[in-house]
């Protein structure tokens, strides 16, 4: 399945679970979204594949946490697999993890082994002047990676300060020519910076994780965050 494809079926997935009328603006285009729904695979993307060989794959000199992987196994591809099939879950995209940083060991060698039901996403370091030609190279070498994350939260300042950042720019408009999904792991707080940086690339596709991490604020008071009218999200 081409990468256009498999981001279209995700997102209408995504756009009639939401059911939102921003979205889908009438009850005929639900029935066809539903339609069109029985017939598409089902699709998970918000997975992280960690393994306890940190050896073979080991975190990122720069990682921002290192987690207990004691608990997984060293190969933890065929534990995800069969947790998909018994749930009935078609097809995966599976979500590069921060502590490996630009190191994407562990979910190569998961794509390679399962190339037909799975997808990856990467990471790079918008600071790193070379994270576009790495991203680049990374999708050259395995084109079922269909997108990459960025990290903003406050406090965690170690990838960014800002979405105006040159090399979050020049990252981020290398994903586009890629044709790639710009996954966005931020606060509120960075919300209104990355609905500039979305405007300034048209037809871009963003996917924002954890739904903004709103743990403190209300989801009715996500307009004081996310005003852009093109970008709608709801509530």
């Amino acid at each position: 399945m081409r990468r256009r494809k498999f981001v279209k079926i995700l997102g209408a997935g995504s756009s009639f679970a939401l059911g939102s009328a921003s979205l889908i603006d009438s009850s005929s285009e639900k029935e066809l979204v539903k339609s069109e729904l029985a017939q598409e695979p089902v699709i998970e993307w918000n997975a992280h594949i960690f393994s306890s060989n940190l050896k073979k794959y080991p975190f990122h000199p720069k990682a921002t946490y290192q987690p207990d992987v004691s608990a997984h196994a060293e190969d933890p591809l065929s534990t995800y697999l069969d947790r998909l099939r018994n749930e009935g879950v078609d097809r995966a995209v599976i979500v590069h993890p921060e502590p490996y940083g630009d190191d994407h060991a562990l979910i190569l060698d998961c794509l390679q082994k399962e190339p037909n039901m799975l997808r990856g996403t990467s990471l790079f370091y918008p600071r790193d002047e070379q994270a576009p030609d790495k991203l680049a190279k990374l999708i050259k070498r395995e084109p079922k990676i269909v997108a990459t994350r960025f990290h903003a939260l406050k406090g965690n300042e170690k990838y960014l300060d800002s979405f105006a950042d040159a090399g979050v720019r020049a990252l981020w408009r290398k994903a586009y020519e890629l044709d790639l999904v710009i996954e966005l792991h931020i606060g509120p707080d960075y919300a209104k910076q990355a609905g500039v940086a979305m405007e300034a690339f048209p037809g871009c596709k963003v996917l924002i994780d954890h739904w903004l991490n709103l743990t403190w604020v209300m989801p009715l008071n996500l307009p004081k965050y996310w005003t852009s009218p093109d970008f709608p999200i709801a509530t």
